[in-house]
């Protein structure tokens, strides 16, 4: 499963969202306030048997070009955590010789050895 966290001064439903994502999921709103203190609309979104190879042109470019969102929080499973922007292997190369579809272990909550030096 994908988590994905966003949230956007562009407020939408949750039916909207998941015409334009197109996969299994499940989505709540939710409401964040950002550190200016801006009040933006959240949504969470769970990605259930879903490719992470998929996930930028099926995914975040549609929710990218109806909310006007940067980055997001996203989190697979026991193989990423953190800013979307930085997703190995979906945004941008991965670092890791070993296993280059990997970059963080959730399991053990260290990053992968091949990510200590970054």
């Amino acid at each position: 499963m994908i988590e994905l966290y966003i949230s956007s001064t562009i407020h939408t439903s949750t039916r909207e969202l998941a015409k334009i994502i197109k996969a299994e999921c499940q989505i709540s709103q939710n409401t964040s306030v950002v550190k200016n203190g801006t009040i933006e609309t959240g949504y969470h979104i769970q990605l259930f048997d879903f490719n992470r190879k998929e996930f930028k042109e099926k995914v975040w470019k549609p929710l990218q070009n109806l909310l006007g969102i940067r980055c997001g929080f996203v989190r697979e499973e026991d193989h990423y955590m953190g800013c979307t922007n930085n997703w190995p292997s979906v945004f941008v190369p991965s670092r890791c010789a070993a296993n280059p579809d990997d970059g963080f272990s959730l399991a053990t909550k260290t990053p992968h050895p091949c990510l200590e030096s970054v």
